[in-house]
């Protein structure tokens, strides 16, 4: 055989492919297990053995249901960071700056996170944790682009219709021209800025001695793509010494034309898509792979384990591989963790044999057996009906077999312990699907309060490890967004009166050192709590506004501000760009209501003592006891109070 010829980070090449040897012996297995879970989750039944056609098979999918309970307590409706500058000694200007900095920060965050649809991954995200034991996420900037058509007035020169040319003005000599609408296609680039996508274990590989992606000596990540996204990503001037891979030539000559069918290495993957959905996941495409090397700060990458498209040190400045793992119950010692399908799969496995074993009782009840003695002829003629009759000489010639029906009574009480054990150990609810374990009397309130606790604390827990992993997310997107964001750029964000306003954010306020972390969405029943902590709050503070305001002139007390009270009862409801429920003092004195000399019996309240429309007000009335008293310490002012705080009757 011909050798190879030794080409420009020849040693490179090898390095990144015998690292994908090392890591894909033990990710094959890895594969396995995932590809088994998956199954589960689908409710696929994997046949032991060749079963009699009139069995029953059926094979709910009861994990898929637990899981999808699940997620619907861990994917919060809105994604949203807070940013903050890092405690510093600096000076003064410098702690300015950074606040201005975190601002600027935020109001482009909030941008990007709705542009990119940044909360759309969360599905696919927790499932794949919840499935597989561990999900990664990859972050990069990206440009999208998109072709606009629009019309436009173009000049078009008037012809002559015997020589078919361009007739002249013979004043001027200039070409006579009429406006015609013709269409033309734009390239616009409608988003360009950090973006996060959620990727395959399947195709994700690291050391199998790794206790976590920090201390993994490289990560792979494996992607399938055809030779026009290759072309686009590395062709022309991407190739050779611009990102230190080979050139274009150089790399078609080691792989060959693979333009039709490419080499996708099928045989290696198999997995779900060739065997349920019988499809083809590398279908015409080439495998690429991405090796991240943290021995040497390297990222090599490697076209179908033979050509090199790239090798170029870390890109980023955050100095670290793109990846973000999430692991919502960590196994000891490992990179994936304990998968929630991996818990419960034998549990349906066993309920589906105890269901379909009832089943087939049933029909053995419900469609009888009969026994009839050989020396009867034509048996196909006694019709199997209502009310029938068999003419028969002797009636234990024919008679029905009844199997019975207690395995099938006592069926059912297994397959109730089968469905609370499921829900117990996927820390769901199980009195909300009518299971039963059997530990605890789910039909009660204090046993159902007991389940509530417990799973609402397992949901929590849970939630924990996804904001961890989202605020891993959310500094690498900051990051990004100081390292490549090279020119102003105009950002909108609603502010007061409900208008639009563009914010101008300039590179340079971008620098410094930020610390990010995800909002905390609370699940419905600590959301009401909250809601109604923060109305009696703003109730209180507009009961005590009056007293204080009167006391603040006379310098014996603070002035309360109501705009945060405000503020913190619409963050309760979930909503964040609060400027637009305010107006500017230019519009509130536009509405203000005309004085008591306007004819419109309004105006500001007669200070105390004063007569006011009504007569003088009594001073029994005005007491710290009076009901009227708007601070009030009447008992059934107080009771009142209390009972209102509770919500009533109606809302127990």
């Amino acid at each position: 055989m011909a050798r190879k010829s030794k080409l420009k980070g020849q040693e490179e090449l090898d390095r990144a492919v015998g690292m994908f040897s090392e890591a894909k012996s033990q990710h094959s297995t890895f594969v396995e297990r995932v590809e088994s879970r998956y199954t589960s989750w689908r409710g696929v039944l994997e046949a032991n053995s060749k079963a009699a056609s009139w069995t029953s098979k059926l094979h709910p999918p009861y994990v898929q249901h637990i899981i999808e309970t699940s997620l619907a307590s861990l994917i919060d409706d809105t994604l949203r960071y807070k940013i903050r500058p890092r405690h510093t000694l600096a000076n003064p200007e410098t702690v300015t700056q950074l606040r201005k900095g975190a601002e600027a920060h935020q109001i482009i965050f909030d941008w990007q996170t709705r542009e990119d649809k940044l909360a759309e991954i969360q599905r696919p995200f927790i499932l794949q944790n919840a499935i597989a034991g561990v999900s990664i996420a990859k972050t990069y900037w990206t440009t999208k682009e998109q072709r606009r058509r629009q019309l436009v007035n173009v000049e078009v020169p008037v012809l002559n219709p015997a020589t078919e040319e361009p007739i002249y003005d013979p004043f001027t000599g200039k070409m006579v021209t009429l406006p015609q609408m013709q269409e033309k296609t734009k390239v616009t680039t409608i988003y360009d800025g950090p973006t996060t996508e959620v990727v395959d274990v399947r195709d994700f590989f690291w050391h199998e001695a790794a206790t976590s992606l920090e201390t993994s000596d490289y990560l792979i990540h494996r992607t399938w793509m055809t030779w026009e996204q290759i072309e686009d990503a590395f062709g022309n001037d991407a190739f050779g010494e611009n990102r230190g891979g080979w050139t274009l030539e150089q790399v078609k000559k080691r792989i060959g034309d693979k333009d039709e069918n490419g080499d996708s290495f099928t045989e290696e993957l198999g997995g779900r898509e060739s065997s349920l959905f019988n499809m083809d996941r590398t279908k015409n495409r080439l495998e690429v792979l991405e090796v991240w090397d943290r021995r040497k700060n390297r990222v090599i990458t490697v076209l179908n384990r033979t050509a090199l498209l790239a090798a170029r040190d870390f890109p980023f400045w955050h100095e670290k591989p793109p990846f973000t793992a999430c692991v919502t119950q960590p196994d000891l010692f490992m990179i994936p963790g304990i998968s929630v399908v991996e818990k419960i799969k034998d549990l349906q496995s066993a309920l589906w044999t105890t269901m379909n074993q009832r089943i087939d009782n049933l029909n053995l009840v419900n469609n009888a057996i009969f026994w009839f003695r050989p020396d009867i002829e034509d048996i196909d003629e006694y019709t199997f009906e209502p009310g029938a009759r068999w003419p028969v000489e002797d009636p234990t010639q024919i008679q029905a077999w009844a199997p019975n029906p207690m395995p099938a009574e006592v069926s059912l009480g297994a397959e109730q312990l089968f469905k609370g054990d499921l829900q117990n150990l996927a820390g769901g609810f199980p009195f909300s699907s009518g299971a039963d374990s059997g530990n605890v009397d789910q039909t009660t309130a204090t046993g159902a309060s007991l389940v509530t606790g417990l799973a609402q604390r397992s949901v929590n827990l849970a939630k924990a490890r996804i904001r961890i992993a989202f605020s891993d997310i959310g500094d690498q997107r900051l990051v990004l967004n100081q390292q490549f964001l090279r020119e102003p750029m105009l950002v909108p964000v609603l502010g007061v009166d409900d208008e639009e306003v563009l914010h101008e954010i300039w590179p340079e306020i971008l620098a410094g050192d930020y610390s990010i972390t995800q909002e905390v969405t609370s699940d419905a029943a600590t959301k009401q709590e909250e809601q109604a902590s923060e109305q009696a709050k703003l109730q209180m503070a507009m009961a005590l506004a009056p007293v204080v305001a009167q006391l603040s002139q006379a310098g014996a007390a603070k002035m309360i501000n109501m705009d945060a009270y405000v503020e913190d009862f619409l963050h309760a409801f979930g909503i964040e760009d609060t400027d637009r429920y305010f107006v500017s003092p230019q519009t509130a004195a536009g509405a203000a209501p005309p004085g008591p000399g306007g004819g419109g019996g309004g105006g500001a309240p007669a200070p105390p003592g004063s007569e006011g429309p009504g007569g003088t007000t009594a001073p029994a009335a005005t007491d710290s006891t009076a009901p009227a008293n708007q601070v009030s310490q009447s008992p059934a002012v107080l009771m009142q109070r209390a009972l209102a705080a509770r919500g009533g009757a109606n809302n127990q």
